[in-house]
């Protein structure tokens, strides 16, 4: 059987009555030929995701980017395959565009805040997403608590990297009011409590501490992380016997997870 080869059906099929032109007699013929490519392009990225050839995909769409212009659907599958191809780095970049062709969508930057925090650590442009999601959040308490949470997550790792106590202390204060942020605003979120409970534990409020990890458990009873704190924060306590019964009841549920 003839191997498919998508790259030159893809270009065939998108390049074949293109008109990039900007000029405005031919707006209706570039719209249609924009419709078309987006079709083309959607049916890739499902024949290309399932079989998980990522790298491909973003090579696809980065060639797509000749019709995109203002196209935000476009640019927005550009970045989501850069991410999945663990190009972070260019997806972030991708994802500035998408905000600025977006401004009012908030997980456009909850996302780049994601890869900013992760695998880059990027803390300052981390920051100044998670600061854009808390701003456009405004509308919905949602967003404005995922925003906080993210904020938190970036103060937490800034004072982790500080090399100044004095700028440690600060930092984490800044964390602290923002995971509290992110928990009044959406108390039902087991992340929130649990970031509250972890960064109340570095503060060495432990008692503190105790009483949010055991919420987000009630939120989230089988959470490894949760279970993995408490035992700890249990431990700090000096009540082995009931940290242990956590480990034993989460080894149970995670037998592959050594904590």
């Amino acid at each position: 059987m003839k191997k498919l080869n998508f790259r030159s059906s893809e270009n065939m099929l998108a390049n074949r009555d293109a008109v990039l032109s900007r000029i405005p007699e031919h707006k209706s013929d570039r719209l249609i030929s924009l419709q078309s490519a987006s079709v083309v392009y959607d049916l890739l990225t499902i024949a290309l995701g399932r079989r998980g050839q990522y790298e491909m995909l973003s090579e696809c769409l980065e060639r797509a980017m000749k019709f995109a212009f203002e196209e935000f659907h476009l640019w927005y599958q550009f970045a989501l395959s850069l991410m999945a191809a663990g190009k972070s780095a260019r997806a972030v970049k991708v994802l500035k565009e998408c905000i600025r062709l977006k401004p009012d969508d908030a997980t456009i930057p909850l996302l780049a805040a994601k890869l900013c925090v992760g695998s880059l650590h990027w803390l300052e442009e981390a920051e100044k997403f998670a600061k854009t999601v808390v701003d456009i959040g405004d509308k919905t308490s949602e967003f404005k608590a995922k925003g906080y949470l993210a904020l938190g997550l970036t103060y937490s790792l800034q004072a982790t990297d500080a090399s100044l106590r004095g700028m440690q202390e600060v930092l984490q204060r800044k964390a602290l009011l923002a995971f509290q942020r992110a928990h009044s605003l959406s108390p039902t979120d087991h992340q929130a409590a649990f970031y509250l409970a972890l960064q109340l534990a570095i503060s060495r409020q432990i008692p503190e501490a105790l009483g949010y990890v055991r919420q987000a458990l009630q939120l989230q009873g089988d959470d490894a992380n949760s279970l993995h704190l408490l035992a700890l924060l249990l431990s700090a306590q000096k009540h082995y016997h009931d940290a242990l019964n956590i480990i034993d009841m989460a080894l149970s549920e995670y037998p592959e997870n050594f904590m």
